[in-house]
């Protein structure tokens, strides 16, 4: 059984990581970027959508019950897998 707290600390971790490309990306448009109102427009945009997908997944996890798991080996598999089950068949 795989508590669901583990993906939430993966999601965290790989939010983190793409906070920093995010980061790296900003710097390159601003730095290296053509300084027209279209450019300004579409890293304003840009921070937009990151935002809201962000806060999105946020919103939507806060709901989430993460007291709960994922059984990756079914009841029905473990006959098939370590011999566990096997005393619950009858011929």
């Amino acid at each position: 059984m795989i508590p669901l707290g583990y993906f939430l600390i993966a999601w965290i971790v790989l939010l983190g990581l793409y906070a920093v490309l995010v980061l790296l990306t900003l710097l390159q448009m601003i730095r290296h970027g053509l300084h027209t109102p279209a450019a300004y427009i579409s890293t304003f945009l840009f921070i937009i959508v990151i935002l809201a997908v962000v806060i999105g997944s946020g919103l939507y996890f806060s709901g989430v019950d993460w007291t709960g798991g994922i059984d990756l080996l079914p009841d029905g598999l473990n006959l098939f897998f370590f011999g566990g089950g096997a005393k619950n068949i009858s011929l």
